[in-house]
């Protein structure tokens, strides 16, 4: 079985006097995925590859990234050709109010907030850096979307200006 990854019906069957740890391991692995519901085997094989892969010292780790968006996903089956599903934590409608609360305090005081620059810091795992200015206070954030990104230097501006959220 060396150098194939056939996956056995039952995981027991799997287990024998030639069989070696890693074809039990694939064994359970393919059991897992065939019980896993459709939307879910995706980010399943995606958090195994990061658990079976090596990771660099400093390097992010994908799978609670993946985690996340599978978590969080509103929709019960996956849409083909959308890879993130919309985020509804917390922590994403929180650092929305500081965009909300720069937008509002820019009618009043007739000026716009503005992106002057967009970066890709990463690929895999994809992480930009925005920068966004208003009137003479420039700040950038970064994440792991260019849209987070904006709200994280949104907040800093609001810290800045003392703005009260």
């Amino acid at each position: 079985m060396k150098g194939s990854l056939k996956i056995a019906e039952d995981p027991q069957t799997a287990i024998g006097e030639e069989s070696s740890a890693r074809d039990l391991v694939v064994a359970r692995i393919g059991q897992a995925y065939k019980l896993c519901p459709e939307p879910q085997r995706l980010p399943l094989l995606w958090n195994l590859a990061d658990i079976f892969s090596p990771i660099a010292p400093g390097e992010a780790h994908r799978g609670s990234h993946v985690m996340t968006r599978v978590e969080t996903s509103s929709s019960s089956s996956p849409s083909p050709g959308h890879s993130q599903p919309e985020r509804t934590t917390a922590r994403a409608v929180a650092l929305h109010r500081y965009t909300s609360a720069l937008h509002e305090r820019g009618q009043r005081e007739n000026k716009r907030p503005q992106r002057i620059e967009e970066q890709t810091i990463t690929l895999d795992p994809p992480f930009f850096k925005v920068t966004v200015q208003y009137g003479n206070v420039t700040c950038s954030g970064s994440a792991s979307t260019k849209k987070d990104a904006a709200h994280l230097a949104a907040k800093e501006i609001c810290r800045q200006l003392n703005e009260t959220i």
